[in-house]
């Protein structure tokens, strides 16, 4: 079923039309089914179920947002240069939206998000590493092939505005990702809420990448790049969350410490992946964090829009968070004194091996992004935009010290943050129930399942 998941992830990006890809969107998601529920616990059933009810809504939102575009165009063809269509601006939006929720069930979009920090805990370590690091990523790709679409990216004013949406998404799925994740203490639920949180940094790009119209490539580079960035870093998160529990038996950060000691090899490959993941500069995701910066200064440039002003503030509050979250899990994990009375040994080999790979493909993107951008992302993106367009991001110096400088804030406030909320137990806080989103998904799961199977009326 590993297998099955990633031909069919596989399937999904090289598809030439919409239904070839919801063919494929699909069978990914009924796949994925069997690896969350593969411990066949309590709870991973439950998760199971909660994953499967919100993927098959998903995809029957993407199928009616598939049949609307048809209906409006003719075609499914996503390389189609002539469309014919007549349509109304109503029915434009709603094809786009449809076809952007369906995909964004899976990528984890706020607040469409409530699988994920149950799937993720309940699934083994290898399927979390499959769900967070390579199939969420197919739902940001759909988006990313929605948007870019000639019937919504040439109508100005209506891409306009879908962009403008996509990055305000991105934004909120960025900061309340970031927020959950800081309060939890199980090891895999917090990495399941900053797949969440990171998956905004992509959404946000390819938000830019239409929004700034000609000058969209370091929007759309930017999320290409962090697609990349996080499959490799959370990748080896999740790793390292496994071989943590597989030698103490142990998912709760409070429970754990003074880990370095017995596992000092894992402790240095997970230090090197939360630099990645908190944009330390020499690691890949300083890169891809920098582009996706630069994109949202830009789109706040090209109309001087305040809002767009205060998307590059969360942005940064949001990157301190990532910064604080990071401090906290290798802390309580490797650091200071073990809470744990068993006897502890280092991983073997074959569970150390993956980080490894990880940790020196994450050092390498970190240290030498040019030769990614101009191998990669320059050939890829010359046929969509002219010399002129992609001189921003050719030109992009990452070591210069306005650029550098740009994590001081995040390293520095997620520091503060860190120091305190363990001094003043703000990482053990509780939101109200009735604000959260499992909440109401509850209950409008309660009011189907009733109407379903006990023939209560609307």
């Amino acid at each position: 079923f590993s297998l099955l998941a990633l031909m069919t992830n596989l399937g999904v990006v090289m598809g030439k039309d919409l239904f070839t890809i919801f063919i494929f969107f699909e069978l990914m998601g009924i796949l994925s089914y069997v690896l969350i529920i593969h411990t066949e616990k309590e709870e991973a059933f439950h998760a199971g179920k909660k994953y499967l009810i919100m993927t098959i809504t998903g995809g029957l939102i993407l199928l009616a947002g598939i049949f609307i575009y048809f209906n409006l165009t003719g075609t499914l063809d996503l390389y189609a240069h002539t469309i014919t269509y007549t349509s109304k601006n109503t029915f434009r939006i709603f094809a786009a939206f449809f076809l952007i929720t369906g995909f964004g069930v899976k990528a984890g979009m706020v607040p469409l998000h409530v699988w994920l920090p149950d799937a993720n805990p309940a699934a083994p370590t290898p399927a979390s590493a499959i769900l967070s690091g390579v199939m969420i990523k197919a739902g940001a790709y759909g988006i990313l092939r929605v948007t870019q679409l000639p019937f919504f990216s040439r109508a100005k004013e209506f891409s306009f505005y879908m962009s403008y949406t996509v990055i305000w998404v991105g934004i909120i799925t960025m900061f309340v990702g970031v927020i959950l994740a800081l309060l939890q203490s199980n090891a895999k639920r917090l990495l399941a809420y900053h797949s969440i949180s990171q998956m905004g940094y992509i959404l946000m790009g390819i938000g830019c990448a239409v929004y700034l119209g000609t000058k969209g490539a370091i929007g759309l580079a930017g999320s290409v790049y962090h697609i990349i960035n996080h499959a490799l870093f959370k990748s080896s998160l999740f790793f390292a969350a496994g071989a943590v529990y597989l030698q103490t038996k142990e998912n709760n950060l409070y429970n754990l410490g003074g880990l370095r000691k017995k596992m000092p090899y894992l402790t240095v490959f997970t230090i090197i992946a939360a630099c990645g993941i908190s944009g330390i500069p020499l690691f890949n995701g300083y890169i891809s964090k920098t582009i996706l910066h630069h994109a949202i200064i830009e789109s706040y440039n090209l109309k001087h829009d305040i809002w767009l002003k205060a998307a590059e503030i969360i942005f940064i509050i949001t990157s301190a968070g990532t910064v604080c979250s990071f401090i906290k899990f290798t802390g309580l994990t490797f650091f200071g004194t073990s809470k744990l009375t068993i006897e502890i040994k280092e991983p073997p080999f074959w569970i150390n091996l993956p980080p490894v790979i990880l940790a020196i493909t994450i050092i390498f993107l970190g240290l030498f992004p040019n030769y990614s951008i101009n191998n990669f992302f320059l050939p890829v993106l010359d046929r969509y935009y002219n010399l002129e367009e992609l001189s921003l991001l050719k030109h992009l110096s990452f070591w210069d010290m306005h650029n550098l400088s740009g994590i001081i804030i995040p390293v520095a406030g997620g520091t503060i943050v860190f120091l305190m909320g363990m001094r003043f137990g703000l990482f053990h806080l509780h939101i109200p129930a009735q604000i959260g989103f499992d909440f109401w998904y509850l209950k409008i799961a309660i009011l189907f399942e009733n109407i379903i199977y006990k023939g209560y009326e609307i």
